[in-house]
């Protein structure tokens, strides 16, 4: 066999990646039990953007588990590294089904 293709992980970045993962599980369900409503933990490990606005709401309740478990996340996922250029998939170009008429209907 060749080389892992770009889209395929190395062991310890998959081991990174699985403890955020266990982190987001955990803040779920501390902001369950603190604020009665959970989060999508797979969309926080996916959405950078997403993993921002629960730490922020984590970091409102200082000393609380809550902003224990946020800075746990964020040193874990600052050991995993940013997806490479290659590895996202690029859409496929719009196919025009149609040729344009050469008919114009303004005539």
């Amino acid at each position: 066999m060749g080389a892992p293709g770009p889209h395929c992980a190395d062991a310890d970045t998959v081991m990174k990646t699985a403890r955020c993962l266990q982190i987001a599980e955990l803040l779920h369900e501390a902001l369950r039990r603190e604020l009665g409503e959970g989060i999508d933990s797979l969309r926080m490990v996916a959405e950078p953007l997403y993993a921002r606005d629960v730490l922020l709401v984590c970091d409102a309740l200082p000393g609380s588990e809550l902003a224990r478990l946020a800075q746990q996340y964020r040193e874990a996922a600052a050991e995993v590294p940013p997806l490479r250029a290659a590895s996202v998939a690029t859409p496929a170009p719009v196919r025009r089904w149609l040729a344009p008429s050469r008919w114009r209907g303004d005539r």
